[in-house]
């Protein structure tokens, strides 16, 4: 799996005012709402809340996880993301390894206070078509045999994909795990689908060709980014195009 893209000053989610972020903070810790954190690439996740905002030292203030190697485990992380939901927008940031510190006499975490986070509304699952002059691709294991499908569109909560073969007919609702995305210029990930729908499409040549629409299945924070990046990307290839510049 790829490492998480840093944000970009383009990136129409990103929120870089001090005062915003802190203002969505100390939402999230008035409300007291879930985070959940991921470290090691995925690998370790815990769900935590934020404890406290020290503004003199500059750093969020989390609660620990509750088994000791676990926390270790998180310590040993170059990097960390972070994802909840607030007023129904999924929030996400990114730190480093967090830091042991002590809250009200109790071991917590602490990571730097971001300089960036990202609200994804429900903009997010908008579709966009994927080029045919810059294909992406899924590859599912079918009985024991890898086919690769071209993507037709995609959004932050799943994708289409072109069936040619007719070979997934039997597929629907079946989960297709560690399927492998591959998407031009932003690397190759693997997910987990759940085939949601299917239907068939006639082309101008009178060929008929099967789409499926698929979900993702527990996408990852950092998955969730860098196919938020793609698909922000293709929006404004999209727009230069639409304004005779592509």
């Amino acid at each position: 799996m790829t490492s998480p893209l840093p944000p970009t000053e383009d990136d129409p989610y990103q929120i870089q005012s001090k005062f915003e972020i802190l203002r969505v903070l100390r939402a999230i810790e008035k409300g007291g709402l879930l985070l959940h954190m991921e470290a090691n690439q995925g690998n370790d996740r815990i769900v935590t809340t934020i404890l406290d905002i020290d503004l003199d030292n500059n750093v969020v203030v989390i609660d620990t996880a509750n088994k000791e190697e676990k926390t270790r485990n998180l310590l040993q992380s170059e990097h960390t993301s972070f994802e909840t939901s607030l007023d129904k927008i999924k929030v996400t940031f990114q730190g480093p390894a967090p830091e042991v510190v002590s809250y009200e006499g109790q071991p917590a975490l602490a990571i730097p206070i971001p300089e960036s986070i990202r609200r994804l509304q429900r903009r997010e699952f908008f579709r966009v078509n994927v080029p045919v002059s810059e294909p992406a691709m899924v590859i599912l294991r079918l009985n024991n045999e890898s086919k690769s499908f071209l993507l037709h569109d995609i959004s932050g909560g799943g994708l289409s994909l072109v069936d040619e073969s007719q070979s997934l007919a039997e597929v629907i609702g079946t989960h297709k795990t560690e399927s492998l995305l591959e998407l031009p210029q932003a690397g190759s990930f693997v997910v987990a689908l759940q085939v949601a729908r299917t239907e068939m499409q006639q082309l101008a040549n009178g060929k008929q060709i099967q789409r499926l629409g698929c979900t993702f299945i527990d996408l990852s924070a950092s998955t969730q980014m860098a196919i938020q990046h793609y698909i922000s990307r293709l929006e404004r290839q999209q727009i230069a195009k639409q304004r005779g510049h592509g």
